[in-house]
């Protein structure tokens, strides 16, 4: 593939991704796959980038897993004690390992405070994008105690075959939208 055929596919996902985002008034986007390794990570941090450049978006990557490449990408300087910036201008980067004083919270606050906290810190981001950990489907699974207008599920040849979609399932079963869904041939 010529370097600007792949140009121009990432464009479109990214106009593809911002037009849904906007349709649906989505704030609050998970984007989440039903396997490990189907590309969330580097979605994030190929795309991001681009949908804060190209739409002129303030995006706020919410990091619910440990990832190099993602971690890879902030700088040291910070306006938050939470929130890092990233090397891409309107891109910022919170991981949940850092939100330190939800730990000394009892369960019952815990989801409150959080939420609290989400909304403070979100307030000034056009879009925030949740990166889930890749969960299998049990009978008490729940998806990040944060709200979430949307999802865009990752698929790639390792789970395009699959019967069991237990994270489509889940969104399904809450109806949260599924905003898109980004097939990811390199994977």
């Amino acid at each position: 593939m010529s370097n600007n055929l792949a140009k121009q596919e990432m464009h479109n996902l990214v106009k593809n991704i911002d037009y849904s985002i906007r349709l649906n008034s989505a704030k609050y986007v998970l984007l989440a796959s039903d396997r490990m390794g189907e590309g969330k990570s580097t979605f994030l941090a190929t795309c991001l980038p681009l949908l804060a450049k190209l739409y002129s978006r303030q995006v706020l990557i919410y990091d619910c897993q440990s990832d190099e490449q993602l971690t890879g990408m902030t700088s040291s300087e910070s306006d938050d004690q939470f929130i890092k910036k990233t090397k891409y201008p309107g891109v910022d980067y919170i991981h949940q390992d850092d939100l330190s004083f939800l730990k000394m919270a009892s369960p019952e606050d815990k989801v409150t405070l959080a939420n609290t906290h989400f909304a403070e810190i979100s307030k000034d981001y056009d879009v925030v994008f949740i990166n889930m950990k890749t969960m299998k489907r049990f009978a008490k699974t729940k998806l990040p105690g944060l709200p979430i207008d949307g999802a865009i599920i990752m698929r790639s040849p390792k789970s395009i075959n699959e019967s069991i979609k237990p994270i489509t399932n889940e969104l399904q079963d809450r109806e949260i939208p599924i905003l898109g869904l980004v097939w990811n041939k390199g994977t």
